[in-house]
């Protein structure tokens, strides 16, 4: 999560780096064992050239998907942020912006002070900002800041407690294992930083500004945070006073019916999820650490990166968290699914938590546990989840089965969802929001298992042009995974002539393998149609 930054915690030779001068001057090296850098001042606003700087790496946030790199600004403890993020699979430096799914030319806000008065409260365990004012609006170089962590990353006390007492006698307790907590404490463990949350008032604010969290494992987390529910709260004084300060507070982080759009705060999926809150016996309520382990199991024998990713239980790898309660699917699984046994439709995540959340240029599965329902995707933007699977089908024929199998009222639908494929529509007259999600789909395994047509390649190829660098990002990767040769030598961030050109290539690739002539798959007239009507909204997730 975040760790003193050294050689060790880099995931990059440091010597010598030096990422490309088109995104920013940015130099790496080693002195006496510590890491260093040399670039521009980030957040210079004012006439003429910024400053060149040379300073101390101070922290390294991240270390599965990206990393990011904080360093001492030389004012008080106030730490300034590269302006680039370091792609780790990919072994590559990005511009900042180009990380987030945000509009082509973001206005970022200063990197000075967002670890302080931000990251800090997540990202390390006991955490204090101690800023003279939490304000975002003042300028980088008016900011001071005295934080203190207790420690870096996310330690024993963030899930367990204050230990001191436990330290000097183990009998004593005074700590809390998660697991024999009331089912709804258990969860809010996790949810003191998986949810969109924001402090009650101004008082509650300063209280933790100064002296960090005040929640403890074990206590009722609506005393110490506010976490939104846009779907079932709607009303709710304190998100009706966020919204008149930040209207973009629910827009930018849910979808349209209240279920959470972005990775890391899964905790509101989970407490909108009928598995939650229709459990009748605390035995049956659904918590994180139903499928989650956040210790190594000791049978577990999967390689530790495997269960570090997610951290999932070994009885959360199949079915059997779900299969728990729901035993009856389990003996007739195939009656239920409608599925082969063993194919991914029979999956209950696969139908019930489908990858409809975005972070960190991927997409994750919902945590919100619901079942396909076009009437919902119409509504809300959402894609289902037999759309992203079935990436060939228009709605009416997702419709058509979900009605004939689970008595689910068909809606009405235009002439457009009942002959286009949803995903491909989606992808092309979708928002940035829904390109990227599809865009992610199109590359998983499922997708092409599922489709009798290839309509992947030529979406994703036509996806290699898009306004948004994030979508860009994924649809190449996708397009990567399904047909390597189309993306030989493209490069997401280069300009928009070479974009269109490579977009072009993949496209004759394309119908050069697929053998137009026999009148199966797209056509292009049809993927230009669809990328005519684009959604060109601005959207900005807030990750």
């Amino acid at each position: 999560m975040t760790a003193e930054a050294s050689p060790a915690a880099a995931r990059f030779v440091t010597d010598g780096v030096a990422p490309p001068s088109t995104w920013g001057a940015l130099r790496l090296s080693t002195r006496q064992g510590a890491l260093w850098a040399e670039l521009p001042d980030p957040d210079h606003a004012g006439p003429g050239a910024p400053a060149a700087l040379s300073r101390p790496v101070a922290l390294v946030t991240g270390s599965h998907h990206q990393q990011v790199f904080w360093y001492e600004t030389g004012r008080s403890r106030v730490l300034g942020r590269f302006p680039l993020t370091y792609l780790i699979e990919e072994r590559r430096w990005i511009p900042r912006g180009a990380a987030f799914l945000q509009p082509p030319t973001p206005v970022l806000l200063p990197g000075a002070g967002q670890w302080n008065q931000v990251c800090i409260s997540c990202h390390t365990t006991r955490g204090a900002a101690r800023v003279p004012s939490m304000s975002m609006r003042m300028t980088a170089d008016a900011l001071e800041a005295d934080s203190r962590v207790g420690e870096f990353g996310i330690a024993c006390e963030a899930c367990h407690g204050p230990s001191a007492g436990h330290v000097r006698s183990p009998r004593a307790g005074g700590i809390h294992n998660p697991r024999k907590l009331d089912p709804r404490r258990a969860a809010e463990v996790c949810g003191q930083c998986h949810s969109a949350w924001e402090w009650h008032d101004q008082a509650g604010e300063q209280t933790e500004n100064h002296g960090g969290p005040q929640f403890r494992p074990g206590d009722e987390l609506s005393r110490f945070r506010f976490v939104a529910r846009p779907g079932s709260e709607p009303e709710a004084p304190r998100l009706r006073a966020l919204l008149a300060e930040d209207p973009g507070f629910v827009r930018d982080a849910f979808w349209p019916d209240g279920t959470i759009a972005v990775a890391g705060r899964e905790y509101n999926g989970l407490i909108e999820s009928p598995c939650y809150t229709q459990a009748r016996t605390p035995e049956r309520t659904m918590t994180c650490l139903s499928c989650h382990a956040l210790h190594r199991e000791k049978t577990d024998v999967r390689p530790l990166q495997f269960w570090a990713d997610e951290q999932l239980a070994v009885s959360a790898t199949g079915d059997g968290a779900c299969l728990n309660c729901h035993p009856a699917v389990g003996t007739g699984r195939d009656a239920h699914t409608r599925h082969a046994t063993d194919s991914a439709g029979s999956r209950c995540v696969n139908c019930h938590m489908p990858y409809t959340t975005y972070g960190l240029l991927k997409t994750v599965r919902s945590h919100r546990i619901t079942s396909p329902d076009v009437a919902v995707a119409l509504r809300t933007g959402r894609p289902d989840a037999c759309s992203l699977c079935h990436v060939d089908r228009p709605l009416t024929w997702t419709a058509g089965y979900l009605e004939q199998w689970y008595r689910r009222p068909q809606p009405a639908l235009d002439v457009d969802a009942g002959g286009v494929p949803a995903a491909v529509r989606w992808a092309l007259a979708g928002d940035a929001q829904q390109r990227a999600i599809v865009a992610d789909a199109l590359g998983r395994r499922e997708a092409g298992a599922a489709a009798r047509q290839d309509w992947a390649r030529p979406v994703l190829a036509s996806l290699l042009d898009d306004p948004y660098p994030a979508v860009r990002f994924i649809a190449a990767r996708s397009l990567g995974r399904v047909s390597p040769g189309a993306v030989q030598g493209y490069d997401f961030l280069s300009n928009r002539e070479a974009r269109m050109a490579a977009s072009q290539r993949a496209l004759a690739i394309w119908e050069r393998e697929a053998g137009q002539g026999d009148g199966s798959g797209p056509r292009r007239t049809v993927l230009e149609a669809l990328r005519a009507r684009r959604d060109d909204r601005p959207v900005t997730l807030r990750e």
